[in-house]
């Protein structure tokens, strides 16, 4: 009865997030939620843009500072880029994202919001959230590809800036030949990060602008690690705990010192 839980909408790359006190499991403020979202295909139209419409409002009404703070209220912290994150006295997350047409349960788990599966005797989602080899919550295996596959966003366009920043490093890069990436025994539990690698972190680095922080830093510790560092860590851990790049990098190489959970650092040992 007293399981907290945090739930947010998803617009404009912006996450309105609500705190719920008690019944956040699935089958409580998780149905609660799922039961808003119309399962007609024709319906389902008309209610994304309606949602769509009341957060435009809402970004206008907020961005107004005559207000005052009491413009806030029922919020759980102001809204930012930043999306609701599982801690110790929070049991659950749910993210409706309009922008992407997703329901996300914990950032770890997707379906297409327009086609979540509800059908008690078939495919019911809230019997479709499994737990991986490290207790995470994780998509059951047997899941039908329709309701777990969300189409890949496009690529954001390069800045000037950043094309010329590439092209002044470009001729240093040393590209890793396919027959040494292919030749790589790669076990079970590092087959499987290299799946939540994918679903969460290439997902989550999308919500970022390229050019803030948390894109940088996201970006910093992915690009370095060999596959055999993959398996000794689970990438939602990671995420959004590493303040500045000095605080991550020593300068005698590559050594984790703040912020980061002890089983990553003894991955670099």
């Amino acid at each position: 009865m007293g399981t907290r839980g945090l739930y947010a909408y998803r617009h404009h790359k912006i996450y309105y997030i609500k705190y719920n006190g008690s019944d956040s499991y699935p089958r409580g403020l998780g149905a609660e939620l799922v039961d808003k979202i119309t399962a007609d295909a024709e319906d389902f139209t008309e209610w994304l843009r309606s949602k769509r419409a009341f957060f435009d409002k809402e970004e206008d009404r907020l961005k107004n500072p005559e207000a005052g703070v009491d413009r806030f209220d029922g919020y759980f912290q102001f809204p930012s880029s930043s999306p609701p994150r599982k801690r110790i006295d929070i049991d659950w997350t749910y993210t409706i994202d309009l922008d992407d047409n997703a329901f996300i349960i914990d950032m770890e788990i997707y379906f297409p919001l327009n086609n979540i599966p509800r059908d008690e005797y078939r495919c019911h989602w809230i019997n479709c959230i499994g737990n991986d080899a490290y207790g995470d919550r994780c998509l059951c295996i047997a899941i039908p590809r329709e309701f777990a596959a969300i189409p890949s966003r496009p690529a954001p366009e390069p800045s000037t800036h950043g094309l010329v920043a590439y092209g002044n490093i470009e001729s240093n890069l040393k590209l890793l030949p396919p027959s040494e990436w292919l030749s790589q025994e790669l076990s079970l539990d590092a087959t499987a990060e290299l799946v939540k690698l994918h679903y969460y972190w290439f997902y989550l680095s999308q919500t970022f602008e390229t050019n803030s922080a948390n894109f940088k830093m996201l970006a910093l510790g992915l690009l370095p690690w060999p596959p055999k560092v993959l398996r000794a860590f689970q990438a939602k851990n990671m995420i959004l705990r590493v303040n500045t790049s000095s605080s991550w990098i020593s300068p005698h190489g590559w050594r984790i010192t703040i912020g980061v959970p002890a089983t990553l650092a003894r991955g670099f040992g």
